[in-house]
């Protein structure tokens, strides 16, 4: 009888990747800044908060171009006992640079069939954001939303939808976290996340905003009182259907 739990599996892999995927605006690159600055995760140079690489960004082009061979030849060397950090959001633009599209996701299952392939562990650090803050948010900066609280609201439905069914499918581990969380604990939260994946511990700063949201839901009850938010959401058929 194999009692083995997923995240059992993960930690006492000798290949693992942290996944860190979530709706749009929920934080994705923030906690993936943030994880970085552990010596167990493997980067090529110092991780930079604004700038959008990932070291996996090759590997996922072609998973979404669909040359699965080219992809395995790009997935990288690495160092023994370092770990895999990379990130998608939900929807995620096919590289960096270029807009999301609506309604998209990556190709989850192929990126899990190729890591299988390739002897990886993966676990999933979800991400999350206060509901209103993530969708107007979403909706203000996002191309994907087209200025759309429903085309926001939609796509954060679908993406949780799209992960869990994953995890489901596939058996794997996850860990959730939030955006408030990372503004409010900052280097506590992340110390703990490197407690429960087996890290040594780091001593390091995080900037975060402790008013992260004020401005969002100013910004939400001053569009409601204007009438100009489109509720209850409909669907949208077409990515750039207004």
């Amino acid at each position: 009888m194999n009692d083995s739990t997923p995240m059992k599996k993960w930690l006492e892999s000798n290949k693992k990747i942290i996944l860190v995927i979530g709706p749009e605006s929920s934080a994705t690159r923030a906690f993936s800044h943030a994880l970085n600055n552990h010596s167990s995760i493997y980067k090529t140079a110092e991780p930079v908060r604004n700038n959008h690489s990932d070291i996996l960004d090759e590997f996922w082009l072609n998973i979404e171009t669909e040359d699965l061979h080219k992809a395995k030849e790009l997935f990288p060397e690495i160092p023994s006992g370092k770990i895999i950090l990379t990130r998608r959001s939900i929807p995620h633009g096919l590289k960096p640079g270029m807009k999301a599209i609506y309604k998209s996701c990556p190709k989850l299952q192929t990126f899990k069939d190729l890591c299988d392939d390739l002897q990886y562990q993966i676990l999933l650090i979800i991400t999350s954001r206060s509901l209103v803050p993530n969708l107007i948010s979403w909706s203000s900066e996002r191309s994907s939303a087209n200025g759309s609280f429903s085309k926001a609201f939609v796509q954060y439905q679908m993406a949780y939808r799209e992960i869990f069914k994953f995890i489901e499918h596939n058996d794997l581990a996850y860990l959730l976290v939030s955006a408030e969380s990372l503004s409010l604990d900052q280097e506590d939260l992340i110390k703990s996340i490197y407690s429960i994946l087996g890290f040594s511990e780091k001593n390091f700063s995080i900037k975060a905003k402790p008013d992260l949201n004020f401005d969002r839901y100013k910004q939400y009850f001053a569009l409601r009182n204007q009438k100009a938010i489109e509720w209850p959401p409909r669907d949208f058929k077409e990515s750039n259907e207004a």
